[in-house]
C-alpha cells in the first residue's frame, strides 16, 4: 500500500485492509457507520483522512 497522508480517501485505506474499520470505530464511536457497507461504500469514498479527523475530533495523527 501507498504511504497514507491527509488527504488518503478512508476507502482506500479501508480496501487495504478491512480490520481498519474497528480501529476507527476505536478511535471516535461518530465512525460506526462505517461497519454499514452501503453507508461505508458512499461515505468512505468522499471522506479524506483530514475530513475524518474533523469529523471526529481527533488530529490527524492520531487516524495516521
Amino acid at each position: 500500500m501507498k504511504p497514507i497522508h491527509r488527504q488518503t480517501r478512508i476507502a482506500t485505506i479501508i480496501a487495504a485492509d478491512g480490520r481498519v474499520i474497528e480501529t476507527l470505530i476505536a478511535l471516535s464511536p461518530r465512525f460506526k457507520k462505517l461497519r454499514n457497507p452501503v453507508l461505508r461504500r458512499v461515505m468512505a469514498g468522499q471522506v479524506t483522512v483530514a475530513m475524518a479527523a474533523r469529523i471526529a475530533g481527533l488530529g490527524e495523527e492520531q487516524i495516521l
